[in-house]
């Protein structure tokens, strides 16, 4: 995995977690 890669990931993760909250 590259650094952009998990750079946007974590990204996604926290938008669908700052979504329902």
């Amino acid at each position: 995995m590259t650094e952009t890669a998990i750079k946007f990931g974590a990204m996604q993760a926290r938008d669908l977690w700052n979504a329902p909250a």
